[in-house]
């Protein structure tokens, strides 16, 4: 790459975005592809959005909410803020593909490669549609981090030659990090060494995420065993199944934590991960998000899916995992780091949860198992490696 590169980032944080987890994990990996090219950040949502971001020490330098009602002022604002950075830019790229993305790129003038980064496949037709417009009359080029994605996109109608597949890559460091130790995270959610807790981990967790979750926990406490759940805050419902537990006698099976969102942060006082993930009313898994899925006997998205970063954290951190069998699932867990569980079955969640519970020497070694999984599969040096090539088929105007 040239020492003379200017990348200018645009980070649309929202449902079907770049959130936290997945930013964080682009970031460790891409800010290491070159140390002499200069980095803009821009944010595509609120200041509390770019607080966020700037938590996990990306320098964001300007953040836009767009009022998606009104687009031409919508379009100004976003063409008086970022509009002269991108004129510098050799390289623009966007993280995530929301509705703020897909206003952006329609709005500013980009002689630079555009870079569309796909952590989720959109559920929106609309959002879809404009992808295909970005790539067709823009030349954007997509990259994504799961290979199932990249799929999707495809039966979506997107054109493959111009999707990249890379695997993500983890920082180790993040890990080693100067958090909270487990007597001190215990501490702080008063809750007794010996419990078992399982964390609901995806970016995004709807509300019928939480409550598979809640039932989950609840169905464990009420067969007797002593697990606790803890779900993210307001947002994904789990302050509703904080108070729907309470009034059913079952509060200490549930606490909110909105450090979930930064897993690396509180990985050390938890025991496992879980993965919930409504994300379609298709009784054929292969056909959802194809226009023509319904006549298939599929059907649109009705969410977008949950990314599996988080988990991927939690296996790298060593804690084995309860799944759901979706898209991409499989080529995360197996049954050596843990337990694939079908769409929307608490029971099988519940006995899953109860086995690792009552068996912590097999569920520590699941997750070390887990642990040895994802630093083969999720390296960070091969990451960057990938990127660079990437990078330099980008700066030189054609796909790979």
């Amino acid at each position: 790459m040239s020492t003379n590169v200017t990348m200018v980032h645009l980070i649309d944080p929202g449902p079907a975005g770049c959130s936290p987890c997945g930013l964080a994990t682009c970031m460790d990996v891409f800010l290491g592809c070159d140390d002499h090219a200069e980095h803009h950040f821009y944010v595509l949502g609120t200041e509390r959005d770019a607080r966020s971001i700037s938590r996990m020490g990306i320098p964001v330098q300007g953040n836009i909410s767009p009022p998606l009602g009104r687009p031409l002022l919508v379009k100004r604002s976003i063409q008086r803020m970022l509009q002269p950075a991108i004129d510098s830019a050799t390289d623009l790229y966007l993280w995530g593909w929301g509705s703020h993305a897909g206003v952006a790129i329609s709005s500013v003038r980009a002689e630079a490669p555009v870079n569309i980064v796909i952590p989720i496949p959109p559920a929106d037709p609309g959002l879809v549609i404009g992808l295909d417009v970005a790539m067709q009359r823009r030349g954007a080029r997509v990259v994504t981090f799961e290979s199932w994605i990249r799929d999707t996109l495809v039966r979506q109608g997107l054109d493959q030659r111009g999707i990249t597949h890379i695997l993500p890559g983890l920082d180790p460091v993040r890990l080693r990090g100067q958090h909270n130790s487990r007597a001190e995270l215990r501490r702080q959610w008063d809750i007794p060494e010996e419990t078992f807790i399982v964390a609901l981990m995806g970016e995004p967790i709807t509300l019928l995420d939480a409550e598979d979750a809640f039932s989950i926990s609840a169905l464990s406490v009420l067969a007797g065993h002593d697990v606790l759940v803890l779900l993210p805050p307001e947002s994904s419902g789990g302050t509703r199944m904080e108070s729907w537990a309470g009034r059913m006698g079952l509060q200490h099976c549930v606490r909110t934590e909105e450090r979930l969102r930064f897993p690396w942060e509180i990985v050390n006082g938890i025991d496992a991960a879980l993965q919930m993930s409504h994300i379609n009313s298709s009784e054929h898994l292969e056909y959802a998000g194809n226009p023509l899925g319904v006549l298939f006997g599929g059907s649109r998205m009705l969410h977008p899916p949950a990314n599996l970063m988080p988990l991927m954290w939690a296996q790298m951190a060593g804690l084995p995992v309860i799944a759901e069998d979706r898209p991409g699932t499989s080529g995360v867990v197996d049954d050596s780091v843990g337990f694939m569980i079908e769409p929307g079955d608490r029971t099988s969640g519940s006995a899953a949860l109860i086995k690792l519970a009552n068996d912590r020497p097999e569920s520590h070694a699941m997750g070390a198992r887990a642990a040895a999984r994802a630093r083969q599969l999720y390296g960070l040096q091969r990451a960057r490696s990938d990127w660079k090539h990437h990078l330099k088929g980008s700066m030189a105007g054609h796909h790979p």
